[in-house]
């Protein structure tokens, strides 16, 4: 969907972290389509720089990855993904009520009960 698996020990922290996740288990953006809504700032040391993607060219690498939530057109829907292991947060109220506001935000209104 946009997006590829980051080594877990990649994410030293997030400087935008509203809801108190703990890094480990994130996606970084590879697609130029994806659209950002809330970019987690990662601070990323500077020893570890995943390759963009599979088809990406040999040698090519990321020199910032960026893990956020976005948004992706897929067929005739609309995905967002969070970039962050859910499992995780799933249960916090500070997730709850930034996930309803991006929710209302990209006019989504039938998944709020």
């Amino acid at each position: 969907m946009g997006s590829n698996y980051l080594y877990y020990q990649c994410v030293k922290s997030f400087q935008n972290d509203p809801f108190g996740y703990k890094p480990h288990e994130e996606q970084y953006i590879d697609n130029p389509y994806d659209v950002v809504l809330f970019n987690y700032n990662a601070s990323i040391p500077g020893t570890y720089f995943p390759v963009l993607s599979a088809s990406a060219s040999p040698g090519q690498v990321s020199t910032k990855p960026i893990i956020d939530t976005y948004e992706r057109d897929y067929k005739r829907e609309r995905a967002i993904i969070l970039g962050i292991y859910s499992d995780d947060i799933v249960t916090n109220n500070k997730f709850d009520s930034y996930f309803e506001k991006l929710l209302l935000k990209q006019g989504i209104t039938d998944m709020m009960d």
